[in-house]
This record gives structure tokens, C-alpha cells and sequence, in this order.
């Protein structure tokens, strides 16, 4: 309700009852001392006016009471209506308020639940990328692991290979040999094969030899691919050279070093023994001893050096002990020449050049890798070593590779193992070809009626003239 005051318009008409009520008692009791008229006329007059004066004032405070009325109800209504704004305005600020908290909270809600899936988003996206990364390592892993897996099969192609030997084998030259200049010539000549063809270059690198001490010499190492492991596995071969001036190998024959550097050759190595220019050198020797004596005046006195006794020397080399040679080079380029042709036979002593080395480097009648005999021999080793003879003498028959071979004598294990099945009366010929002919190599493929065919003619003939073709 509203604090204001409301004045009561009724109390306003007091002082009018007051001079009303004077009004009457003059009508009752009239004044005498006024002059003119009768005392009834007076009365009557007066009673007239009282009654017009009442009627007027009545009527004036029914307009009064009634306008009284009014403002009252109306101030009443507006106090009313004042509380009732500032109640609604209260409650409507509140519930505006709630509202306000109602409509701001599923907003936020929704901002929360917006940054959340964003976040979740984000997360799988960067699994997703950690997931993809991971799977092009290891992709690139595998690439990589196959690539040295086929880098390694290519090389077990190519070390037994007459054309790749020389890329199996490095040459090892000690720091005093490149100290004089024949180590210096035959480093050159190392280095003009890099100028050729891959198969063609001779890797060489400087180093000490350690079983053979700090002497102007050289050794070959044999680099060969690891199948295990991916790598190059390097081996010593079991071959030197010694690399001397002529002068200075007769001084050495002379004080015994040459005796004491052979007898410390390692058993089971070879040594070559590389000269330059030895027997010009003799013959200085010889021609200073004879200035020299002439100049004493003593020219009947023998030479104190005689070329024979070097010659004899290294003739007893060769004959009294097998594992030395001597090359004696006029010039440095010979000197040069000399030691590549070494390097190449020392590295293709690993390939037989027989006449059934053509079989073990790869008789294949389709010229497929795979077939060949030495990556078979890689992918599937033999039981024992002289099991691959018979492989060999197989593989010379027509129609018959290194596969089929392969599978032959590792059910057989070798020709008596073959000979004794053919030989076995339970067994009819044809059986026999159709026990070979199903037979799987290690490509999965049989051995085939045309191979099983030829070995049960040639295991079975008992003629000695029997020849073999592909036509059979």
C-alpha cells in the first residue's frame, strides 16, 4: 500500500453546521430588538432561507462527498496499481532473471558440448595423422627392408659372377708403401679403374697390416653380401705382396730381413714378391763395385756384389718354397699392371672356371634369377657339401636345371640314393618316371616327364654309348 494520506472532504463542512445550527436558534428564538414586520412573517422568511441554504449546502456536500469518493477510490486504485507494477516489475526482474539464466544456460551448454566435440575432433584428427604417420613408416620401413633384400640377392647373383669379381674385393695398402713411389704408381692405376664400368672398378684403401708388420707391402680382403643380415661381411685373403725397389731388395737379401720376413708368413698364405726394376739395379751394383775397385787400383780384386748370387737367391725362392713368386717389372707401369692382374686372379679364384662351373654359376633354361644355382643354394643350403656334385652332373643333362636338380638329390641325397630306387623290382619304369616327374622343386613347380624321363634312360641304359638330347 502506498504511504500517502487521504483527507477526509467530509470534516470540511464543520464550521457551516456550526453557523446552520446559530440559524435555527434565531428562527426559535428571534430577536425582539430588530424593527419592522410581525414576528410571524420574520420566522416564515427566515425558515425559507434556512431551508434554500440547506438545500444548497446539502447538495454541495453530496458533491463534495461523492467527488471525495472518487479521489479516494482513485488514489486507493493508483497505490494499488503502483504496488502492483513494483511487484510485477520485482517478479518480472526475477523471472526475467531466471529466464536470463535459463536461456543463458543451454547456451553455454551448447558452447561446452561445441568445444568439447571440437576438441574430440582435433583429437581424432591428430590420431588419425599419428596413425597415418606411423603407417607410412612402417611403410617406408618395409620399402626400405625390400629394396636391401633385393640389393642382397642381387649381390649373391653377382659374387659368383666372372663378370662382378672384382667388385667382391678390395686391396689393402700399407702407409710405407704409399710413402715411395711405386705404391704411388699402383695407387693411380687403382684409381683410373674408377674412371670404367662398375664391374670394371678396384676399391683399395690405405691401412696397416697387422700379421705382417709396418713393411711397403699389400693384402686383399674378400667382401662378400650377409644374407642375415643385410650387410657386407669383409674376410682376409689369404695372399701379400711385398713391394720393393731393386735396390732395395738386394740390400735385404743381403742382411737376412728378406729370410726373417718369409719365415713369418702366416700357414696357408701366399706371398708375392713385386720388384722394380731388380735387374737394372744388379747391374748398377755390379758397375759401382767396379768403379770402386778400379779407383783403389785393385782391379784384380773380385766385385764385392755378384748378380748371381741374388739370382740364385730368388731361384731358390721358387723352387724351395711353393707359397712365394718374384715378378721383377722393368718400369712402374708394368709394376702396376702386374698387381691388377693379381687382384683379378685372386678374386676369381672364387669362381671355377671349369667345365661344369657354367652349371654352379647358373644353368637356368628360362634365365630366371631365381632358378639360378647359387641363389638356390643361398635361399635352400645342402645338408652336406658333397651333395652338390651330384647336383652339378645332373644339371648337365638336358632338360634338366638347377631346380629340378636341386630337388633330386635332396630326396635322394645322392646317385646311389637315385640308383637304388631305379634299381627296386616293386616298382614298374613307369612308376619310377612318375615318382620323378611329381616331384616339387623349391619353385613349386614339378620336375616334369621330359627330366623324369631322361634320368630313368640314362640310370637304367646298359649301354655305355647311350647319348642324351632335348628331343627325348
Amino acid at each position: 500500500m502506498s504511504d500517502k494520506k487521504i483527507v477526509d472532504l467530509t470534516s470540511l463542512s464543520d464550521d457551516d453546521n456550526k453557523e446552520e445550527e446559530e440559524d435555527v436558534m434565531n428562527l426559535v428564538s428571534p430577536d425582539t430588538t430588530k424593527g419592522g414586520g410581525t414576528v410571524e412573517e420574520d420566522v416564515d422568511a427566515r425558515a425559507s432561507r434556512l431551508r434554500d441554504q440547506l438545500a444548497a449546502r446539502a447538495k454541495s456536500m453530496r458533491h463534495l462527498v461523492n467527488l471525495g469518493k472518487e479521489m479516494r477510490r482513485g488514489l486507493v486504485a493508483g497505490g494499488r496499481q503502483e504496488e502492483e507494477e513494483e511487484e510485477v516489475g520485482v517478479v518480472a526482474e526475477h523471472e526475467g532473471g531466471s529466464l536470463a539464466s535459463e536461456k543463458d544456460t543451454p547456451r553455454d551448454q551448447k558452447t561446452e558440448k561445441s568445444r568439447a566435440t571440437e576438441e574430440k575432433k582435433l583429437e581424432r584428427a591428430k590420431l588419425a595423422e599419428e596413425k597415418k604417420l606411423e603407417r607410412a613408416k612402417l611403410a617406408e620401413e618395409k620399402k626400405q627392408e625390400r629394396a636391401k633384400l633385393q640389393e642382397v640377392k642381387k649381390l649373391q647373383r653377382q659374387v659368383l659372377s666372372e663378370k662382378y669379381v672384382l667388385k667382391f674385393i678390395q686391396v689393402v695398402m700399407t702407409p710405407e708403401l704409399m710413402s715411395q713411389p711405386l705404391g704411388l704408381a699402383i695407387g693411380q692405376a687403382f684409381q683410373k679403374t674408377a674412371e670404367k664400368a662398375e664391374h670394371e672398378r678396384i676399391s683399395y684403401k690405405v691401412a696397416s697390416i697387422e700379421q705382417y708388420g709396418n713393411h711397403p707391402m699389400l693384402a686383399w680382403n674378400r667382401i662378400e653380401p650377409d644374407s642375415d643380415n643385410g650387410g657386407m661381411l669383409e674376410s682376409e685373403e689369404p695372399f701379400a705382396m711385398i713391394c720393393l725397389e731393386g735396390k732395395d731388395m738386394i740390400e735385404k737379401i743381403g742382411n737376412g730381413w728378406m729370410d726373417a720376413m718369409l719365415n713369418g708368413v702366416p700357414q696357408g698364405h701366399r706371398v708375392h714378391i713385386l720388384v722394380h726394376r731388380l735387374e737394372q739395379s744388379m747391374r748398377q751394383r755390379e758397375a759401382e763395385d767396379h768403379r770402386e775397385a778400379m779407383s783403389q787400383n785393385s782391379l784384380s780384386q773380385a766385385p764385392r756384389f755378384i748378380a748371381s748370387s741374388v739370382e740364385n737367391y730368388m731361384t731358390s725362392l721358387l723352387v724351395e718354397r711353393a707359397d712365394v713368386d718374384v715378378f721383377d717389372a722393368s718400369s712402374l707401369e708394368e709394376a702396376s699392371n702386374h698387381v691388377l692382374a693379381i687382384t683379378r686372379a685372386i678374386a676369381m679364384r672364387h669362381i671355377d672356371v671349369g667345365s661344369g662351373a657354367k652349371y654352379l654359376q647358373g644353368k637356368s633354361k628360362r634365365r630366371n634369377g631365381s632358378t639360378n644355382l647359387e641363389t638356390l643354394l643361398v635361399s635352400r643350403p645342402l645338408a652336406r657339401d658333397d651333395m652338390l656334385y651330384p647336383i652339378r652332373a645332373l644339371c648337365a643333362l638336358p632338360s634338366i636345371g638347377p631346380v629340378s636338380a636341386h630337388a633330386l638329390v635332396e630326396e635322394y641325397t645322392s646317385f646311389k640314393g637315385i640308383f637304388e630306387m631305379l634299381d627296386d623290382p616293386r616298382t614298374t619304369r613307369i612308376q619310377k618316371e612318375k615318382e620323378l616327374e611329381n616331384m616339387v622343386g623349391s619353385n613349386g613347380r614339378r620336375v616334369g616327364p621330359k627330366a623324369a624321363k631322361q634320368i630313368v634312360n640314362l640310370f637304367s641304359s646298359e649301354d655305355p654309348n647311350t647319348q642324351l638330347t632335348d628331343s627325348q
